[in-house]
C-alpha cells in the first residue's frame, strides 16, 4: 500500500515541511511519484522508518544521528546470528542471569525491532512454554524469562514513544481472566512501527473498561487477545460487546485461547502476529 504526503505526515507526525526538509538533506526517503498527477508516493516501509527516526529524535537525538542507527537496526541479519543470540538469551534467563541476558541484548541493538520481535522473543518464548510442559523449565524459571521479555518488549514501545501523536488511534487489550500478554505486547509494537497511536491497555481487562476506553479514544483498530482457553459463551459476549462499541474501527482478536471458536460477525481473526500487517492493511 501507498500513501500521499498529507497521509504519511498524519500517520507519523511529522510536519509537511520537515518531512520535505528531511528528504533534501538527509534522503531520509526517496518517494515514488505518482504516474499522471507527479505527486510523491510513500510505502509503508518508508513510513515504518519515518516513525523510527521520529521516536528518537523525540527523544533528544539529532536527525542523522536517529537516521544513522535506524539504517543500521534494518541491515541484514542472518537467521544463523539470531538464532544463536536467541540460545544464548533462553541459556542466560534459565540461569536467571540478568547480566548475561542483558549482554545478548546489547548486541541486537541494531537489529529492527520486528526481527528481535519474530526471531528471538516469540521462539524465545514458545520455547519456555515447550519447557515447561515437557518438566524441563521450572515455573520460576518461566516467570523469570517471561518477565523479562515482557520488559524488553515494553522497552521498545516506550522507545517509540507508543507510535506518533496525531497517528491513527489503536487499543490493544487482553480479555478477562486471562493475565498473558507477550503477543499483545508485541502487536502494539508493530502498530507503532507502522505509525498507529497505541493505547495499550494490557491483559485482564473487563469489557465494562474497555467500552469506557473506547468511548473516550475512538479507535481505527483494536486489537484483543486472549492465549488461555475459556468458555466461549463468555467469549463470545465479549468480543461481541467490544465489536458493538468499536463502531467503524477493524477490530482484530488472536492468540491461542481463541483457536476453533466462531468469532462473532465483524471481529477479524489472526491466526499469529505475523498476519497483523495484513489485516491492518486490509
Amino acid at each position: 500500500m501507498t500513501y500521499r504526503i498529507k497521509t504519511v505526515s498524519e500517520r507519523t507526525g511529522i510536519p509537511r515541511p520537515t518531512l520535505l526538509a528531511w528528504e533534501r538533506r538527509y534522503q531520509i526517503t526517496s518517494p515514488d511519484r505518482q504516474d499522471g498527477n507527479n505527486y510523491r508516493v510513500y510505502s509503508e516501509e518508508d513510513v515504518a522508518l519515518l516513525v523510527e527516526v521520529k521516536a528518537l529524535v523525540d527523544g533528544g537525538m539529532r536527525v542523522s544521528e536517529a537516521l544513522a542507527q535506524v539504517r543500521q537496526r534494518r541491515q541484514h541479519q542472518d537467521d544463523g546470528s539470531l538464532r544463536r543470540a536467541r540460545e544464548a538469551l533462553l541459556e542466560a534467563l534459565l540461569a536467571l542471569d540478568r547480566e548475561g541476558a542483558d549482554a545478548v541484548g546489547a548486541g541486537l541493538d541494531t537489529v529492527p525491532f520486528t526481527e528481535i520481535i519474530h526471531q528471538v522473543y516469540l521462539p524465545l518464548v514458545r520455547a519456555l512454554g515447550t519447557g515447561w510442559a515437557a518438566g524441563s523449565v521450572t515455573v520460576a524459571q518461566e516467570h523469570y524469562a517471561s518477565e523479562y521479555v515482557r520488559a524488553r518488549l515494553a522497552a521498545m514501545l516506550l522507545r517509540l514513544g507508543s507510535g506518533p501523536v496525531g497517528g491513527p488511534t489503536a487499543l490493544c487489550a487482553g480479555l478477562p481472566g486471562d493475565r498473558h500478554e507477550l503477543g499483545l505486547l508485541s502487536a502494539a509494537v508493530e502498530l507503532a512501527l507502522r505509525g498507529y497511536r497505541v493505547y495499550y491497555l494490557g491483559a485482564d481487562v473487563p469489557i465494562a473498561d474497555l467500552v469506557g476506553t473506547i468511548a473516550a479514544h475512538p479507535p481505527v483498530a483494536l486489537c484483543l487477545s486472549r492465549v488461555l482457553p475459556g468458555e466461549a459463551g463468555a467469549i463470545g459476549d465479549y468480543l461481541r460487546a467490544a465489536r458493538a462499541a468499536a463502531g467503524d474501527a477493524l477490530v482484530i482478536a488472536g492468540g491461542e485461547g481463541l483457536a476453533g471458536l466462531a468469532l462473532p460477525e465483524g471481529v477479524r481473526g489472526v491466526a499469529a502476529l505475523a498476519d497483523l500487517g495484513e489485516a491492518v492493511r486490509r
